[in-house]
């Protein structure tokens, strides 16, 4: 029987979701992606779950859109397509939504969808192997999908070169950009990420919950429209 293309643990209260095509480089397929929408909306509603750890089996986090999905098909895909591509904006939209931190430990490549998916998350911890960036110049193709929030945390200039020159970012520089918080040795990762999620899972549920939907509601706003709106929420709790 072959493996899930999801594999799902549990270690006191964090859920770890690894991406589990490890010869496709985890690319994102119509499965993976589809199977990743229902392991979120499933940990979102378990109350033993606190945090979930997003991570790529093998040597990469996730190489992005799996390309060559329709290429060799011969039936329509036109619909198929569009659908995973919706459940990949899906996806991004629950991670910032959803009332648990989701941390992403990126071992390897994140490249195109796999890059947005991991700079989607709340956390970043990256292994020194790791590699950020948008290819899909390179290969004749566009990556509009992911340009609003990747201006939103980069920056107009630094959006612009990541998506117009396609060339990868070391870890190195995406933390001095800001994007992910903490480089690690490639045999430390997994174990620092599951130590951040077991503090995420010892905190008050309830505080978690209302610091993460602040941090997002207010993220964009200017200074006195954030205090309005954390004043607002305030005064519902």
């Amino acid at each position: 029987m072959a493996e899930p293309i999801l594999l799902t643990e549990d270690n006191d209260g964090v859920r770890i979701l690894t991406f589990n095509r490890p010869d496709k480089r985890n690319a994102l397929d119509s499965e993976l992606t589809f199977a990743l929408v229902e392991a979120i909306e499933k940990a979102e509603a378990e109350e033993s779950v606190c945090a979930v750890i997003m991570t790529g089996a093998g040597p990469a986090f996730s190489a992005g859109a799996d390309m060559r999905e329709f290429r060799d098909r011969e039936d329509d895909t036109a619909s198929l397509s569009k659908a995973r591509s919706a459940a990949f904006r899906k996806l991004l939209r629950m991670i910032g939504e959803m009332r648990l931190p989701v941390v992403a430990a990126v071992n390897g490549f994140a490249l195109g969808g796999g890059c947005a998916l991991a700079f989607a998350c709340d956390m970043i911890l990256a292994a020194e192997s790791a590699s950020f960036g948008y290819p899909e110049i390179r290969h004749g193709f566009t990556a509009a999908g992911v340009v609003p929030d990747l201006v939103r945390q980069v920056g107009r200039k630094t959006a612009f070169e990541m998506i117009m020159t396609g060339r990868a970012f070391s870890p190195e520089e995406t933390l001095r950009l800001g994007v992910i918080n903490r480089v690690l040795p490639d045999d430390k990762l997994a174990e620092e990420a599951l130590a951040l999620g077991r503090l995420f899972a010892g905190y008050d549920e309830n505080a978690l919950q209302r610091m993460k939907r602040i941090l997002h509601e207010v993220a964009d706003l200017p200074v006195a429209d954030g205090i309005a709106r954390v004043d607002g929420l305030k005064e519902q709790n």
